[in-house]
């Protein structure tokens, strides 16, 4: 399937992020990864609320704990994104413009 085609599904695709099975956490993980490489922008959008977790509700003490799956699980996705990134040479300045 073209990369292109998984954008479509983002939503999705970040709404399975808690799933119990291993396997399928795997793969979509994987799929994630590689969309957050192509289309940054569009897939941040998906997984940045996920990332901001906080405690609300009538008991504030304890958070949800689907929630706390979905923001982990999301910075593994962003950790394999970025190991994915060509390093650069120590001391090199990115330019802007």
């Amino acid at each position: 399937m073209a990369r292109a085609q998984w954008y479509t599904a983002i939503a999705q695709l970040t709404s399975r992020m808690a799933h119990p099975h291993s396997g399928t956490w795997l793969h979509l993980k994987s799929i994630l990864a590689r969309l957050l490489m192509v289309h940054p922008h569009q897939t941040m959008w998906h997984l940045l609320p996920h990332l901001a977790v906080t405690k609300s509700g009538d008991n504030a003490s304890k958070l949800d704990p689907a929630s706390v799956i979905r923001r982990n699980r999301c910075l593994e996705i962003l950790q394999v994104a970025k190991a994915s990134l060509p390093q650069r040479p120590q001391g090199s300045a990115v330019r802007l413009r």
